[in-house]
């Protein structure tokens, strides 16, 4: 049955088939447009035909209008609550930093569709590249050293006797040189990308950079 309460604890429900409102009695006042309904009440009970109070003893037999108009207007009054609680539309700069945060995730999405991305990897891809290097600088001694490559030639005994340690260091080489060429593509379409969205002048602009760089950065595929 519908009814309107205020609660001892001070929160009013208006309670209809077509939906329930609770919120403070101040707030009531904002969402109905109706001032000092409950002033002086500390509790109530009301449904369209009698009210109670606390210890449920009737203070009126008449009807009550404004409580009749809560109920009859409950939808209005929910719609009311709902724009005063939704929350304010993000400013241009928030927009702005949400987006550099989706085109960072895209790049980072591109990055690890060629290797892994978590911080353990990208450490060992930056130590195989550095062996790699200095196999290269010097001179590329064929067969290299064990003691001087001690993390290369662990990997080849793994994978013993398919590689040798020259032929693990000119993997590891070919495989940063592809990774270069594939840096190449990514890390330019990202920051064009941020640059884009910076420059942006209002929400509309920040929305199109947004899915241009995503877009460019979600092709960005092996083969």
């Amino acid at each position: 049955m519908p009814n309107v309460q205020l609660h001892p604890d001070g929160w009013i429900f208006i309670r209809t088939d077509g939906g329930v409102y609770q919120d403070t009695p101040e707030n009531l006042e904002i969402d109905s447009g109706v001032i000092d309904s409950f002033e002086g009440m500390t509790s109530l009970f009301y449904n369209p035909d009698v009210k109670y109070n606390r210890d449920e003893k009737p203070i009126i037999s008449a009807v009550w209008e404004i409580g009749d108009n809560y109920i009859s207007k409950v939808a209005a009054i929910l719609a009311a609550q709902a724009e005063r609680l939704k929350p304010p539309d993000p400013t241009l700069e928030e927009l702005k930093q949400s987006g550099i945060i989706k085109i960072q995730e895209a790049a980072e999405g591109a990055r690890g569709r060629f290797i892994t991305t978590s911080a353990g990897k990208v450490g060992e891809y930056t130590q195989k590249r550095g062996s790699y290097d200095r196999w290269e600088a010097a001179g590329q001694p064929d067969p290299p050293s064990p003691s001087d490559y001690p993390i290369a030639e662990a990997e080849r005994v793994v994978y013993d006797p398919m590689y040798t340690l020259t032929e693990m260091l000119q993997v590891w080489g070919a495989k940063s040189a592809e990774w270069d060429l594939v840096s190449a593509v990514i890390a330019p379409a990202e920051q064009s990308g941020k640059f884009a969205v910076e420059a942006a002048g209002d929400a509309e602009a920040v929305a199109a950079a947004i899915a241009a760089a995503v877009a460019e950065l979600e092709a960005i595929k092996p083969g």
